[in-house]
Order: C-alpha cells, then sequence, then structure tokens
C-alpha cells in the first residue's frame, strides 16, 4: 500500500505494490491518463482496488482477454472515465470493472465488449453529464456486454448499438433520460424502483427468446417505447405511473402482463401495436377518448379487454373504433346516416343521459302536438292549406294501423293522428333501445 496523498504517475510503480496478486491503492492522487493492455499489462494481478483516490486526469483503461485482472474503484473522484475492450472476437477482456460511491466531473463510457459485470453503485454524476454504453457504428462489429448492474445513481444512462445479456437498473431517485436505442437483450431486462424519471425512451429493441422483461415502480413523466420485437417468457409493467405523454409504436405485447399501469393524466399515442397475448390486469386509461390510435388498435383493445372480461372498459373502445370507423367512413348516405345517429343518440351506447333526455324532449313535443290537434292550432294557422293537409292525413292516418307491431299502441286517442303518433311511438322505441343499451354497458352483460 502506497502512502496517503502521493501522487503516482507511473503504472508500473503501481504494479509494484502488488501483495497476494492484489493491488491496493488507498488515499492517492493518480495522475495518470491511461492504463493500456499493451503496455501496462502484469498478467499476475488479479484485482486493482482503488480506495478514496483522485485521478486528476480524464481517465482511459484500455482492456482485453490478457488482462484477468477486475478493476475496483471505491469512493474515487474523477474528471472523466473511459473504459474501451477489444473488439476481436475471443478476445474480450473477462474480468470486472466496478465503481462504488465515485464522483464525475465528465462522462462514463463504456465501449466495446465485456464478458464479465459491469457494476456501477451510487454514482455522483455532474448534472451535464450521463453514463454511456455504446457501441461502435461500425456495423460489422457488434459490442457485447454480458452484465449491466447499475445500482442508486443519479444520472442520465444510454445505452445504444451493443447487445446485452442481461441489464440490471435499480433504485434511483432520480433520472433526467434512460435511453435504450438499437439494443438486443439476450436474457433478461429489469428496470426497478425508479422515483423519478424525465424520459424512459426504448426504441428499435429486440428482445430474444426466452428473455425476461420486468419495469416496476417506475414514476414516468414521458414514456417513448417504439419499434420492440420479442419473444420473451414474459414481460411485466408493475406499478408503472406515467404522467405526461406515453407514445408506443410498433410493439409487439406477447407474454405482457399489466399490473397497476396508470396513464390516467398522460397524453396517450398508440400506432401499428399489437396486445394480441396481452393480459391488461390493471391498466387505467383515464379517459378513453383522449387515446390517440386508429380502428383497428381500438378493435384490438376490445377484443382484448373482453375476452379477459373487462367488458366495462371493452365497450369505450367499441365506442372509439365507431368513432374512428365513422370519420373513415366512404360507404353510402344512409349507412353514413345510421352512424350518425347512433353516435348523436348515445355517443354509440356509452351515454345513457342522451337517450333519456331526448325521450323527455320528444314527449314534450308529442304533448304539443296533441294539445294542437284538439285545439285545430294547424288548421287555424293554414285556412288555406287545410284541403291539402286533409288530403294528405287521411291516407297516412288509414295506412297507420296496419304498420305492426308499433301499431299497436295506437288507441281510440290517436284518431285522427293516427300516423304521427305512429312515428312518435317508432321514435321512442329507439331512443329506449339506445336507452337501455347504455344502461347495460355502463353496468354489466
Amino acid at each position: 500500500m502506497l502512502e496517503n496523498s502521493k501522487n503516482i504517475n507511473c503504472w508500473r510503480s503501481i504494479n509494484q505494490q502488488a501483495k497476494d496478486k492484489i493491488v491496493n491503492i488507498v488515499g492517492n492522487n493518480i495522475d495518470i491518463l491511461r492504463f493500456d493492455y499493451k503496455t501496462d499489462c502484469d498478467e499476475n494481478i488479479k484485482e486493482y482496488r482503488f480506495e478514496q483516490c483522485c485521478f486528476l486526469e480524464n481517465f482511459t483503461m484500455s482492456v482485453d482477454s490478457s488482462i484477468k485482472a477486475d478493476f475496483v474503484f471505491h469512493d474515487c473522484s474523477f474528471k472523466a472515465f473511459r473504459c474501451e475492450s477489444n473488439y476481436v472476437e475471443d478476445k474480450e477482456y473477462s474480468g470486472v470493472i466496478s465503481l462504488s460511491e465515485t464522483k464525475h466531473q465528465g462522462e462514463l463510457k463504456f465501449e466495446g465488449s465485456f464478458k464479465n459485470r459491469v457494476h456501477i453503485d451510487s454514482a455522483n454524476v455532474s448534472e451535464s453529464c450521463s453514463i454511456n454504453f455504446s457501441g461502435n457504428i461500425d456495423k460489422d462489429r457488434c459490442d457485447l456486454y454480458n452484465d449491466i448492474v447499475i445500482f442508486r445513481t443519479n444520472a442520465s444512462i444510454f445505452l445504444h448499438r451493443c447487445d446485452i445479456w442481461g441489464l440490471l437498473i435499480e433504485d434511483s431517485e432520480s433520472i433526467e433520460k434512460l435511453e435504450i436505442k438499437d439494443v438486443s437483450i439476450k436474457n433478461k431486462l429489469s428496470i426497478i424502483n425508479i422515483d423519478k424519471c424525465s424520459l424512459l425512451r426504448i426504441s428499435n429493441l429486440d428482445f430474444e427468446e426466452g428473455s425476461k422483461v420486468l419495469f416496476e415502480n417506475l414514476l414516468l413523466h414521458r414514456f417513448v417505447f417504439t419499434k420492440i420485437s420479442q419473444d420473451v417468457k414474459y414481460m411485466q409493467f408493475n406499478s408503472v405511473w406515467v404522467e405526461e405523454s406515453f407514445l408506443c409504436e410498433k410493439v409487439e405485447f406477447k407474454n405482457t402482463y399489466f399490473n397497476d399501469f396508470n396513464i390516467e393524466s398522460a397524453k396517450k399515442f398508440i400506432s401499428k401495436t399489437s396486445f394480441i397475448d396481452a393480459h391488461l390486469n390493471d391498466v387505467n386509461w383515464g379517459d378513453v377518448s383522449s387515446v390517440s390510435a386508429n380502428e383497428a388498435t381500438f378493435r384490438q383493445l376490445k377484443f382484448v379487454n373482453d375476452s379477459q372480461g373487462s367488458h366495462l372498459i371493452a365497450n369505450q373502445f367499441y365506442a372509439m373504433e365507431m368513432r374512428k370507423y365513422q370519420e373513415e367512413f366512404e360507404g353510402n348516405f344512409s349507412e353514413s346516416l345510421v352512424l350518425w345517429l347512433n353516435k348523436i343518440t348515445s355517443n354509440f351506447g356509452q351515454s345513457y343521459a342522451r337517450p333519456l333526455i331526448l325521450i323527455l324532449v320528444v314527449g314534450i313535443i308529442r304533448s304539443f302536438t296533441i294539445c294542437g290537434h284538439e285545439n285545430d292550432w294547424l288548421y287555424r294557422i293554414c285556412e288555406s292549406l287545410n284541403p291539402l293537409f286533409e288530403g294528405v292525413a287521411r291516407p297516412l292516418n288509414s295506412i297507420a294501423p296496419s304498420l305492426l307491431p308499433i301499431s299497436r299502441f295506437l288507441g281510440e286517442g290517436s284518431e285522427g293522428r293516427e300516423f304521427i303518433d305512429l312515428l312518435f311511438f317508432i321514435v321512442f322505441s329507439i331512443l329506449i333501445w339506445h336507452l337501455v343499451v347504455a344502461l347495460k354497458r355502463h353496468t354489466k352483460r
């Protein structure tokens, strides 16, 4: 062990401190820019352990399979930290990189292929910096991270263009951005216990067959989930709250379980997404009419909820499906009229107040017609047209009693206005049917 407060500017002097194949450096200033496997490697050393050390310059580690040692940094401070591993297949670094309670003025960046764990715990990263796991732009090279574990670290995290066997991000109070893009998950992805995350963006992500995915206890302002292909063993959303916006596009939710997934107050955009084989156990959609999606998506959500016994929410998606169908409909006038009347009368069975109010309004209008007929209002107002009214009313009134089954409601009180009463009874029947359907859809079916 070197004496405290000593400046170390040569990697050879660090290697010379090895005891039992372990180097333990405590409380020193490290004035070294780089560790390079080509010049600084000592194959006899199995662990480098730095505690309470200050790395005075931006520090870069260049490693490959020739290095068997683990690198452990505890309570150390860095300007910037970068670790790059050899890209050559079967020559990747197989040790462990561990940073715990470290302080960083610049970003942490990992690049290359790592056969063992990258472990970050309670790292203190300045506000403008981030933790970055990025692959090379050259598509012929495949960056592989066997196991990435990040605990209790309040920093933006980016993972780009790489394959990851297992990824765990857990117990952070606040993360500005968490972005996973152009990544393949081989075995497991877990994001757990994030008290606050301004943006979680996951795009162009491939989950391989049999992998496991868990999102649990997350409070997200914005959640962007796009271009996800998967054949997972399971994907679970447990206690996930999205407050501002939820964008879901080109996602397959096979074997996916939604348990306490709350997007009530968020703006919701869903496009080209499959919910078949998803289990919508507990999703708080909020106002379903605020969901932005196409007719096919609403139809699928209606079907999935109906098949799982969530009939009430399925009915709301049915109404949205019909509304979209009406907006995109290009058929004839009569079919368009039927759709329009259904929307006006009960919003496709979603409003029981509308038909109830219309029943009262129609009842009042019929009362006026009865009063007008008994007092001959129409004949008094337009006396010159009385022969025309008589010529039209007489044949219509004679036809009305033969129009079963509604005509059976016509009684002696309808004499002289049989056809008008028949029209009112037809309207009443339609409105009562809409009222019954709407009440049923708001209770149980």
